[in-house]
């Protein structure tokens, strides 16, 4: 789930709109220019819409019935726990916790409320993303226990009974939707915002016997009356996996999605890029497609121009920027994978502000709902074949590799990962392994192979001298030509040189 703030519209800058709903939302601090025609049930559709990829009218049709649900209807589904039900067929991103505790809450939570005492205002029920909960005594019945949850939700009645007065009780848990200051007159906006509601919980079983709409309103509404259920949606809970690559290129990209996901043990349902060549514009590239298959996972390619379509990706780099970057110095790309490794193993600890809660806490659940990894490691993505040449070279991303010179002639295997340069011969001889080279334009040549070939070429020198002459040569070791003066000549002739030699692994 996206950050609450978010959901609640409440993003500084200007005022942007959804076609769909009709939703317009403003700046937080500028209460008089919010205009929300949506209500709380639209409004947590088109915010789902919204953040996720998988939230399309077709899924919103298969699962609850209905393209844009009601309060009513939404609570109908999340309740729905019977074989081959809404619920059921939701499963893929929204879960029911089996407890339904109250403190079990946390940010990102969905509450569903559906009226059966007559609706207020034609409504048939509420809809709220919970952004925190915090136990609160409200009326001392040692038997209950009361909690401060704090929601976003979309209404014309903001949580709490606005006030002009100081020692009102509404101030401590003031609506978002509310403008003035305690001694001054109060008025109130209906639309997207936060509140507080008090839910009143069992304290054996933990589970919602009630709830009071604000801090100063006395009306208790039962569970009876309106009952209400949790439910989980797909929330990123915030553990940051990077690793340095050394280009953009698809073979990169998929060996480093590939480190990854191996030391997580799991595979998300859903990859997300934006338009990145190396994945695919529009449509795949054919390795990634093949890569997609192997992990039985989807991608997702974002559209042009559409940043909020991952934000949290864009909100992590910055972190790693402001955060990791500053003030560290790195000896190369080994030394900066390690500290980066070592350093998101301290930040995945912390207290995330939205989730309030450790990222890491939360991991296990988090991966349960994953993907198991294929049994089977994938191949060497950057694969390509050539024959060596009399410069015994292979090119690999601007940089040159050298071979060893007993495969000159010879057409070889070239495999390529984050790490590491290998030449197979045929039959899968090494002729060459290389360090990753991660500037460009370089030319990188092993000593033994530098070597090989002073060896090789002082070697087939004496043969040369010693060779017969060839038949159109005289005994003085002379060739004729009608129109030349004899002249002393040596030919060395290439496929006689290198043809039929064996290739040795050094």
């Amino acid at each position: 789930m996206p950050h609450p703030t978010k959901l609640a519209g409440h993003r500084a800058g200007r005022a942007t709109a959804s076609r769909r709903t009709r939703t317009a939302i403003a700046d937080s601090a500028r209460n008089t220019s919010y205009q929300v025609e949506a209500k709380c049930a639209q409004f947590l559709t088109a915010s789902l819409k919204h953040a996720y990829t998988w939230a399309t009218d077709t899924w919103f049709t298969s699962g609850i019935g209905f393209r844009s649900p009601s309060s009513e209807q939404y609570y109908d589904a999340f309740t729905d726990t019977s074989a081959g039900g809404a619920l059921e067929d939701m499963s893929d991103h929204i879960s029911r916790p089996s407890a339904q505790r109250v403190s079990d809450l946390h940010a990102g939570s969905v509450i569903a409320v559906k009226y059966l005492d007559g609706s207020e205002g034609g409504a048939s029920g509420h809809m709220m993303v919970v952004q925190s909960v915090a136990p609160f005594e409200r009326d001392g019945n040692s038997a209950t226990q009361e909690y401060a949850v704090r929601v976003a939700d979309s209404t014309s009645a903001p949580h709490g009974v606005a006030s002009s007065s100081r020692t009102s009780l509404h101030w401590a848990f003031k609506d978002s939707r509310v403008e003035g200051s305690p001694g001054q007159t109060t008025k109130e906006w209906s639309g997207a915002g936060r509140g507080t509601i008090f839910i009143q919980a069992d304290t054996t079983t933990g589970k919602p016997t009630g709830y009071w709409w604000g801090r100063n309103e006395a009306a208790f509404n039962t569970i009876a009356n309106r009952p209400m259920v949790f439910v989980e949606a797909d929330i990123p809970l915030g553990v940051i996996a990077a690793r340095m690559l050394p280009s953009r290129t698809t073979g990169d990209l998929i060996d480093g999605h590939w480190r990854l996901l191996a030391a997580w043990g799991a595979v998300p349902k859903t990859l997300v890029w934006d338009n990145e060549a190396g994945v695919g514009r529009g449509r795949l590239t054919a390795e990634f497609a093949a890569f997609a298959g192997l992990l039985a996972t989807k991608i997702h390619l974002c559209r042009p121009r559409d940043p909020e379509a991952k934000g949290l990706v864009e909100r992590a780099n910055g972190y790693l920027e402001t955060s990791f970057l500053l003030g560290r110095t790195f000896s190369g790309p080994g030394d900066f994978n390690t500290q980066l490794t070592t350093w998101l193993a301290v930040a995945n600890r912390r207290v995330h502000r939205t989730l309030q809660t450790r990222p890491t806490e939360r991991w296990e659940a988090d991966r349960a709902g994953m993907l198991t990894p294929p049994p089977v490691d994938p191949p060497a993505w950057w694969r390509m074949q050539t024959r060596i040449g009399r410069d015994p070279y292979v090119r690999v991303d601007t940089n040159d590799y050298s071979v060893h010179p007993n495969a000159i002639g010879r057409i070889v295997t070239v495999l390529t990962d984050n790490d590491e340069v290998l030449a197979l011969a045929p039959g899968g001889v090494i002729v060459a392994r290389h360090p990753r080279c991660w500037a460009r334009h370089q030319t990188i040549t092993d000593p033994d192979h530098a070597e090989a070939g002073k060896t090789r070429i002082t070697r087939r020198r004496g043969e040369s001298t010693s060779r017969p002459l060839p038949r159109d040569q005289d005994d003085r070791g002379t060739r004729r030509h009608p129109s030349a003066r004899p002249r002393p000549m040596v030919i060395h002739y290439y496929d006689e040189i290198y043809q039929g030699q064996g290739i040795a692994a050094r």
